[in-house]
């Protein structure tokens, strides 16, 4: 679960993407360059400037991953795990993009995720999605190389 705070801001930041995303060939694509960009700026700040080695290990991965996640009181539940990938999911959707019509903003906004996890060395999938009508958002993450 988020703080207050942290999730009222997630909240609001979702309804601008939702916003972004209405407008017409170009709200989408925007997102989704803003959203990997800035993945880019927060592996940059997290590893290049503390001149810290790149993940190795699904364990490294996950551990990495997740203490971002918890800075941003998000919170995710490890289901399944072995050597190369582990499953995870979250019950509410940070940004607050619970509803079909929010699909494609929340699609968008996935590319954050989709490119820090690359940046990692990781592969992260989108299994279901609340959006599409499931209980919970579940995704597998798997190192790159394994797959």
């Amino acid at each position: 679960m988020q703080n207050t705070a942290s999730k009222i801001v997630m909240r609001s930041i979702g309804k601008i993407v939702f916003l972004i995303c209405l407008i017409p060939f170009i709200g989408e694509p925007i997102v989704r360059k803003l959203w990997g960009k800035s993945a880019n700026l927060v592996y940059f700040l997290r590893f290049t400037l503390r001149r810290r080695k790149p993940c190795q290990t699904i364990n490294e991965v996950q551990d990495e991953w997740h203490r971002l996640l918890n800075s941003f009181g998000i919170f995710p539940t490890v289901t399944k795990e072995d050597q190369n990938e582990y499953y995870w999911s979250m019950d509410a959707c940070p940004y607050g993009l619970n509803k079909l019509s929010r699909k494609k903003a929340c699609n968008a906004v996935m590319d954050f995720d989709r490119t820090y996890n690359s940046l990692l060395g990781a592969k992260l999938v989108i299994i279901d999605c609340i959006p599409n009508g499931a209980k919970c958002c579940q995704y597998v993450t798997c190192l790159a190389s394994s797959r």
